[in-house]
């Protein structure tokens, strides 16, 4: 059978990719800007060091992530469901057509 959906695939796997990028590009950017950030202030986030700066910004974007991947994942069940749909369809008309 042919593939079809090509674009939505195309999306889900952005989503997909998106969701494994947003948490990790957010935690690189936070270790990449906030020593420069306690350098020149002499804290984060005003309070208790760099763990509350990096707590705030984690937790969001792994929220985010797992948002995101599993809209993905959501799309390619959709996918699937209508794919066996169609299919099953297909094989219970080619056995109604035999009898």
């Amino acid at each position: 059978m042919e593939k079809r959906y090509r674009v939505l695939r195309f999306i889900a796997g952005l989503y997909q990719v998106l969701g494994v990028l947003v948490p990790a590009l957010a935690i690189a950017w936070y270790f990449a800007f906030a020593p420069a950030f306690i350098i020149t202030n002499g804290q984060t986030a005003g309070v208790g060091g760099w763990l509350p700066g990096l707590i705030t910004l984690a937790v969001p974007a792994l929220f985010s992530g797992i948002f995101l991947f599993g809209f993905g994942q959501l799309i390619m069940v959709l996918i699937h469901i209508e794919e066996n749909t169609r299919r099953t369809s297909l094989l219970l008309s080619r056995r109604a057509n035999r009898s």
